[in-house]
């Protein structure tokens, strides 16, 4: 990859207007960005917590230009990332990467979502409001995310101990979507070095905690506990 990338650099370096201007030129760009797509990968489910789908086709390079003297350039890309089957919530991606010989480095990555995922954010704060009104705990001693989130986590951290019980149990609970809109969340999962915690409402407003503790080599359940909540209006994606 590095020897891809310094061809490709000296391109750019050398050539760098036409190359944005001529589309006779246009399979080099595709090639910088292919060979840029396991560093925009790592970034792109690093930023969201998941694994976040885009596609280089709708991949922009908007600028680049020399940062110093040498193999050493500045490329901006627009990047439109999307749900499964290209579906919303969509976001529209600002990244700035340095890009050298040794390889290509994310100096900055700005993100603005579409009003879906807005609504989507709002939906899960409100629903975990109204889950963690119902249990007491010290929250803010607990990492939270969503069930995907974890899932990337456990995964990039060898987590197999703490994913394989968790994943079957939220298998059990989730309830399937009948309709476009749902007044489900996928479950949160929050967790710390002593307990996980599997936080999740139905659609009938009923919020159940499942705990899970830590017991020998692997995680079993301590504790499961229900209370009614407040019955949510169908609003999100199904597959949200």
């Amino acid at each position: 990859m590095k020897k891809t990338v310094m061809i490709l650099l000296l391109i750019f370096i050398l050539f760098p207007n036409s190359i944005l201007a001529n589309e006779d030129s246009s399979i080099v760009s595709e090639a910088l960005l292919t060979s840029l797509a396991p560093v925009l990968t790592e970034e792109i489910h690093q930023f969201y917590g998941y694994e976040k789908q885009y596609n280089l086709y709708d991949t922009e390079i908007k600028k680049i230009k020399r940062n110093r003297k040498g193999y050493h350039i500045i490329v901006k890309l627009e990047i439109t990332t999307y749900e499964k089957e290209y579906l919303p919530p969509y976001g529209q991606d600002s990244l700035v990467l340095d890009i050298t010989p040794l390889g290509a480095k994310v100096i900055t990555y700005k993100h603005k979502g579409d009003a879906e995922e807005k609504k989507v954010n709002h939906f899960y704060r409100k629903v975990a409001k109204d889950i963690e009104h119902s249990f007491k705990k010290k929250w803010r001693s607990y990492r939270q995310t969503r069930f995907n989130q974890f899932q990337f986590l456990a995964s990039n951290n060898g987590w197999n101990d703490r994913l394989g019980p968790v994943t079957q149990l939220v298998k059990d609970i989730n309830e399937e979507a009948t309709s476009k809109y749902k007044n489900t969340i996928q479950p949160l999962i929050y967790f710390n070095k002593e307990e996980i915690l599997i936080l999740y409402k139905n659609k009938i407003g009923l919020n159940e905690m499942i705990t899970l503790k830590h017991l020998g080599d692997g995680w079993v359940v301590d504790e499961r506990e229900q209370k009614q909540g407040k019955k949510m209006s169908e609003q999100i994606l199904s597959y949200m």
